[in-house]
């Protein structure tokens, strides 16, 4: 009998760990066929309510409700730990009496040191 030679590829880099990346990115940036499902359900329930509303007060009174959505999704917290929590926007979409699992045990995203603000605004600004 002869004797089979065994090759193996070493390699210099580990394989990606999927499960301490970012949020979100677990499928190479993709959506889950979850997410997807939940967002198109959303944008589904918008474009529903936004008809009904449309047809009991008017277009002009959905046109205020996007105006007063896009004015408050621009409002950021400066850089910092915290990050920004949108409570004017949930208020208006109705999102302010749910609970979810980052108020009942914390955020794991903050990050525990804080950075020098002025450092941060530039970061933020690509100075």
């Amino acid at each position: 009998m002869e004797a089979r030679k065994v090759h193996y590829i070493h390699s210099t880099s580990s394989p990606p760990d999927r499960l301490r990346g970012e949020p979100g990115k677990l499928n190479g940036g993709r959506m889950s066929v979850v997410e997807s499902r939940m967002k198109e359900g959303m944008e589904r329930e918008r474009a529903t309510r936004d008809f009904h509303l449309s047809n009991v007060y008017g277009m002009a009174f959905c046109m205020n409700l996007r105006m007063r959505e896009t004015l408050l999704q621009q409002f950021q917290r400066l850089p910092g730990p915290l990050p920004s929590s949108f409570c004017g926007l949930d208020t208006l979409q109705g999102r302010d009496d749910v609970l979810t699992f980052e108020d009942y045990l914390g955020d794991s995203t903050l990050e525990e040191g804080v950075d020098d603000l002025h450092v941060a605004m530039e970061k933020k600004l690509g100075l």
